[in-house]
């Protein structure tokens, strides 16, 4: 679980999106949590496999995924958010889903 002035657990978080000053949001299903003392690598590194790195400024979670695009460009998360897959992640992502289909 994450604790601040918000408590939520590993299961409900769609993604987290790094944004200036250093600060992380956590996409929730129906709202977006601030997360100040952490950067996407410390979580990379604590949330392992279940979590995917697709971009600099993104970290999702695969089982929240809903769509693939064909191109792998993007994917689209299941609260309907947009996500980039930057260019050289994309046959990792490819990959990985060849695995889980």
């Amino acid at each position: 679980t994450f604790s601040g002035s918000t408590n939520f657990y590993i299961d409900q978080i769609i993604a987290f999106e790094a944004i200036p000053d250093h600060k992380l949001v956590a996409y929730l299903p129906n709202e977006k949590v601030t997360i100040l003392q952490k950067t996407l690598d410390q979580l990379e590194s604590e949330l392992g496999k279940a979590f995917f790195r697709c971009h600099r400024s993104f970290l999702i979670q695969k089982k929240k995924i809903q769509h693939i695009e064909v191109d792998y460009s993007s994917v689209k998360m299941e609260n309907q958010m947009s996500v980039p897959i930057a260019y050289r992640k994309r046959k990792l992502l490819k990959e990985q889903n060849r695995i889980c289909s």
